[in-house]
């Protein structure tokens, strides 16, 4: 069975690979990354990065969802709108549509 990580909150087509960024002085924030994509795969977990804008959150965030990729767990990702913030759910529905030919219809 397949497992999920919801992760990330930029959206890139699957099939474009980044080259992994370098990420100076991060040591301990990829420690803790690579707990949070360990545990997923065995009993699911998540993982929150806040900051101001451009303290990296993206780089982290990128190589979670790249990290979990490697490991074979689904990633999706989802993308917040400032338009959609009276929409509820909006997050919540990006991240569930994608899996639904996954469901165990019966």
């Amino acid at each position: 069975m397949q497992q999920l990580a919801v992760i990330s909150c930029i959206q890139r087509p699957t099939s474009v690979r980044r080259s992994r960024v370098n990420l100076t002085g991060r040591d301990h924030e990829l420690g803790v990354i690579a707990e949070v994509v360990s545990a997923a795969a065995i009993r699911g977990s998540a993982i929150l990065f806040v900051g101001e804008a451009g303290v990296g959150k993206t780089a982290l965030l990128d190589l979670a969802g790249d990290m979990a990729a490697d490991t074979g767990q689904l990633v999706v990702r989802v993308t917040g709108a400032e338009f959609e913030a009276d929409i509820g759910y909006s997050a919540l529905m990006q991240a569930v549509l994608p899996l639904a030919p996954f469901a165990d219809r019966q």
